[in-house]
């Protein structure tokens, strides 16, 4: 289909919108029939206002989980807020519950706040990262964190499904305040649990691809196609790094090379966020070493109205 039908499709929506009065942001679905053959939302965007109650729902979520850890213990709260089959960065991939099941003395008085927060548009799938504090008897640990959260289906509690983070250098003490995306896309999708795992698949064959990339391209080459213009980076020893212009900015000024052995992907149920994990090495070009700096990765995938998943964040954990 060309141009024009769509210049044509997406007028008539509008006007159909228009002639209705309808206020709030409407969903409209096309059958794009290419290479997938799946269904793709064509939406029409509005500007965020406020957060909707998905999204205070998941900070809630957050701070409920920091007051019952503040009273509790970092053991038991994880145990409670932990899903089954959930996932910790230690920086090892791990079970989440077989892992605080097994490690029993945690020290610290662990605090976080979220700055970031992103709900997918069923509200069964979230994920919110910020500063953490690890208050020590003789020091404080900084770092900021990535948690992944999930709600089974026909269920209102949120679970704890992905946690890590990094440590760095004590930041600007200057006040978090929460975001989110600032355009919404009310889409809902009815995803069969045979298509979700399609969806699964070709997320994890895009990280794959992704990862044959850096053998062919440089660093920013490849990553320029592959983040959203909020994109988000996370590594060890590193302050975050916010917006596309300045994670391949921080990206192109690494001397080196990345190797990625992406491992497994998760789609929430809606097929509009996702998340790959895997390692890595960065081989510094000086030292010509390979395995110089190894590193666990998390990289979290929101799907455009192209049908394309991009990077929205990506975090990296160096190994012990």
């Amino acid at each position: 289909m060309d141009k024009r039908f769509w210049r044509i499709y997406i007028g008539r929506l509008n006007r159909i919108r228009r002639h209705r009065k309808v206020k709030k942001n409407i969903s409209y679905w096309v059958i794009l029939v290419g290479i997938t053959g799946y269904i793709f939302p064509i939406t029409i965007l509005q500007a965020q206002k406020k957060p909707d109650k998905a999204i205070l729902s998941l900070i809630q979520a957050e701070k409920a989980f920091e007051t019952d850890l503040s009273l509790r213990g970092q053991r038991l709260a994880y145990l409670n807020v932990l899903a089954e089959k959930s996932l910790v960065f230690r920086p090892e991939v791990t079970n989440g519950p077989a892992y605080y099941q097994k490690n029993t003395h945690f020290q610290g008085n662990l605090s976080w706040d979220p700055a970031w927060v992103e709900v997918s548009k069923d509200g069964y799938f979230g994920y919110s990262t910020g500063p953490y504090r690890n208050v020590l008897s003789d020091s404080t640990q900084f770092g900021d964190y990535v948690s992944i959260w999930i709600k089974e289906p026909y269920k209102t509690k949120w679970k704890l499904f992905v946690d890590g983070g990094t440590t760095h250098p004590k930041p600007s003490s200057s006040p978090v305040q929460v975001s989110y995306p600032s355009i919404v896309t009310q889409i809902y999708p009815s995803i069969y649990p045979g298509i979700l795992e399609q969806s699964k698949d070709i997320l994890l064959t895009t990280d794959i691809l992704f990862a044959t990339l850096m053998s062919t391209r440089t660093t920013v080459q490849a990553y320029e196609d592959y983040l959203t213009q909020d994109a988000r980076f996370l590594e060890d020893g590193q302050n975050p790094v916010k917006g596309r212009d300045s994670v391949l900015q921080t990206l192109g000024s690494r001397k080196g090379y990345l190797v990625f052995r992406p491992a497994a992907s998760f789609v929430g149920y809606s097929n509009d966020l996702g998340f790959t994990h895997g390692t890595g090495d960065f081989v510094d070009i000086n030292r010509r070493t390979h395995h110089d700096k190894k590193f666990s990765y998390l990289r979290i995938w929101r799907l455009g109205n192209d049908g394309l998943w991009r990077i929205a964040l990506e975090l990296r954990m160096k190994k012990d």
